[in-house]
């Protein structure tokens, strides 16, 4: 899961904190959140819907197109 920061302090080893507008990091980077017992969750936490995949066309309704397709093709030449 990416992550997508505002007014981020970055520290380094062995180097100054440096503070930056925006930070974004890959999910896979992240190991773990460490967040405060008092951030409140039930008001920043936001519910997505899940999301529906397309379904693929099945192997009937591929075949069905081939003959509709074919026998249009045969119709136009015999005409």
């Amino acid at each position: 899961m990416n992550t997508h920061l505002k007014t981020v302090k970055l520290t380094l080893k062995g180097k100054n904190p440096v503070t930056l507008d925006h930070l974004s990091v890959r999910g896979n980077n992240i190991r773990y959140y460490i967040l405060p017992d008092s951030l409140n969750l039930e008001t920043l936490l936001v519910e997505e819907a899940p999301r529906v995949k397309p379904k693929k066309p099945t192997a009937g309704t591929v075949y069905d197109y081939l003959i509709v397709t074919m026998m249009l093709f045969n119709q136009s030449h015999y005409v």
